[in-house]
């Protein structure tokens, strides 16, 4: 199966409004310990893959998810695991025979034996949840979840929103994300649980900025069927490097692919925009407006790293090199707008 949601940061101020919202429409608690599973050298991370034993109340369930069909979705198989809720069961990814989902698990783990999957780190969550109903019919799965990641004795919090569709019209689930996060302040998140707990383990590396991928394109397909593919591939780039520089990296690489793919994204819109009514001319201001803060930072370092190698070569005097002070680009990327039309541009994706 495949899962379709959307994912936010959720800042303290929003917290005691968010539970208040979700309690008044019959929100249940729910804790939620996962633990997670891959080889030493992080083979499945580095392919997006994750393979966990989850206990959720007093039941245990094997999950297993891939990358999707765009940046919002992604492939999903899941088997509940008998055992007690006092132990951790043993894994077995054979579990997930038949499935999509395994299809990629085996390619991925080709020739690596069960006995190399081990635990790498775990979650530990209280989640509050609830069904929600919009007038259109659409049924989206509403989670808070908070509590922490954690491998050994490190730890980081985790405090986020999770909005699933899970039945009706695909446009209710960004309508409702759109409106949530104008009055609340949350921010769209690429960053999993998963991952969270597997940088613990990383330490002090930088995350790896993404890179434009290649769109992925039918020879036979539409005009339609053209935009999509590209909006996917410009809004993957665009949302995964711009979740980053929300969390507060500031690392030149991730900040340039980010304008790199703001950059692809205003072209695909401005260019292809007859082929979708549903394409709105105001997105261009609230990309172009991000995408010159983002130049602010990105553009004087740029010279710099050009000039300054050819006043050493020419042997000129070294002065101090004055660039002016730096944009909030956490604050730039997390603004309400700029979230709003990567919001409604995720319907694309």
């Amino acid at each position: 199966m495949s899962e379709l949601e959307l994912k936010f940061r959720v800042p303290e101020a929003a917290l005691v409004s968010l539970r208040a919202a979700l309690l008044a429409h019959g929100a249940k608690r729910l804790r939620l310990r996962a633990h997670y599973f891959d080889t030493a050298d992080g083979l499945l991370a580095r392919q997006m893959m994750v393979l966990r034993l989850r206990l959720e109340g007093r039941r245990w369930t094997q999950t297993l998810k891939t990358a999707g069909e765009g940046v919002v979705h992604r492939l999903e198989h899941e088997v509940r695991v008998a055992g007690s809720p006092r132990e951790v069961p043993p894994l077995d990814r054979h579990r997930h025979g038949g499935s999509e989902a395994a299809q990629r698990l085996d390619t991925a783990l080709a020739g690596v034996p069960d006995a190399a999957l081990a635990e790498r780190h775990a979650t530990d969550i209280q989640r509050l949840h609830c069904l929600l109903h919009d007038e259109h019919g659409t049924q989206i799965e509403a989670a808070l979840d908070l509590g922490r990641a954690s491998a050994g004795t490190l730890a980081v919090p985790i405090a986020e929103l999770e909005l699933e569709h899970k039945g009706g019209p695909v446009r209710g689930l960004f309508d409702l994300a759109a409106a949530w996060q104008s009055h609340g302040g949350l921010w769209l998140c690429s960053i999993t649980k998963a991952q969270r707990g597997e940088r613990l383990l990383l330490r002090d590396a930088e995350p790896v900025a993404l890179k434009a991928r290649v769109p992925q394109l039918d020879t036979a397909a539409d005009g339609p069927a053209l935009l999509r593919a590209l909006l996917q591939s410009a809004i993957e780039q665009v949302l995964v490097n711009a979740s980053e520089v929300a969390e507060g990296v500031a690392a030149t690489e991730t900040v340039h692919q980010l304008r790199v793919g703001l950059r692809r994204l205003r072209t695909v819109l401005r260019e292809l925009a007859p082929l979708s009514t549903a394409i709105m001319p105001e997105w261009e201001g609230e990309l172009a407006q991000v995408f010159a803060t983002l130049g602010q930072t990105r553009d004087p370092e740029a010279v710099a790293a050009v000039v300054r190698p050819l006043l050493v070569a020419a042997g000129a005097p070294l002065l101090m090199w004055h660039a002016p002070p730096p944009p909030d680009l956490a604050m730039a990327v997390r603004d309400t707008k700029f979230q709003a039309c990567q919001i409604l541009l995720g319907c694309f994706g």
